[in-house]
């Protein structure tokens, strides 16, 4: 989006979060906030992107067999043994991995139902 002088940016997140009355703060862990800008940009320069969970990559490690690459970004630093695993076998592989997050805190447990997660 092009914004010019002197023109008010616009904010998805935000306005989606203001026209629901959502807190503000709704998506600031989250796809509305990182992942969107990303995806884009990556559509507009001819990238074809598929998007996994963390519950994908946790509980079915072959998940990444057959792409070239994998990205992660944004909020996305609470990774399971599993999930850090499977990425380490899909690089072992020949896989490439590009990261473009601020953090990673490896210790995090799910529970059998996948609903609840437990960092360590």
């Amino acid at each position: 989006m092009t914004v010019g002088h002197g023109a008010t940016p616009r904010y998805a997140s935000l306005e989606y979060s203001w026209y629901f009355l959502y807190s503000r703060h709704y998506a600031d862990a989250g796809w509305a906030t990182h992942e969107p800008p990303f995806t884009i940009c990556a559509k507009s320069q001819g990238y074809v992107i598929h998007h996994l969970t963390q519950s994908d990559l946790h509980q079915n490690p072959d998940c990444l067999t057959g792409y070239a690459c994998t990205v992660s970004m944004g909020h996305d630093g609470y990774w399971s043994w599993e999930q850090q695993d499977a990425l380490d076998d899909f690089i072992d592989r020949g896989g490439r991995f590009a990261c473009f997050r601020g953090y990673f805190i490896r210790q995090v447990r799910f529970d059998k139902a996948m609903h609840t997660q437990y960092c360590y």
